[in-house]
């Protein structure tokens, strides 16, 4: 957007009307651009990894780069289902897993497996949480 400021009846520090010539300034802000959210799992990144809930880290996982409605499954080796996310509008793309087992107790020391789902596209990957 551009702005004109003009100032009138401006006078300096010992009250000397200051000429007419100086009293506009033109200028430009830049408008904000809406980052555009990904559309397929081409970007997605996990991270921290390895995660270290109580040494460096705050015992949470974050996936970036995802499409709204990406539905994220985190499983044990064993192929048990720990948790299931969901990424909404809400979340602009990034959705944090506390590394909490259905919200009650904190995950054990391993390797998980998690799943990413959306539109039609799967990418899969391994966590490891050590303590």
């Amino acid at each position: 957007k551009n702005y004109d400021v003009v100032a009138l009846n401006v006078r300096d520090t010992d009250r000397i009307l200051i000429s007419a010539k100086y009293r506009s300034q033109s200028f430009t802000v830049p408008t904000e651009e809406t980052p555009t959210l990904p559309t397929d799992l081409s970007k997605a990144i996990v991270y921290p990894n390895p995660i270290r809930p109580h040494e460096h880290h705050t015992g949470k996982v974050i996936f970036a780069n995802l499409p709204t409605d990406t539905l994220i499954s985190i499983y044990s080796v064993a192929g048990v289902l720990i948790e299931q996310l969901k990424v909404e509008d809400a979340d602009r793309g990034k959705k944090e897993w506390f590394t909490l087992n259905g919200a009650v107790s904190e995950i054990a020391s391993g390797i998980y497996v998690y799943v990413l789902e959306a539109n039609g596209q799967r990418k899969s990957g391994k966590l490891a949480i050590l303590k």
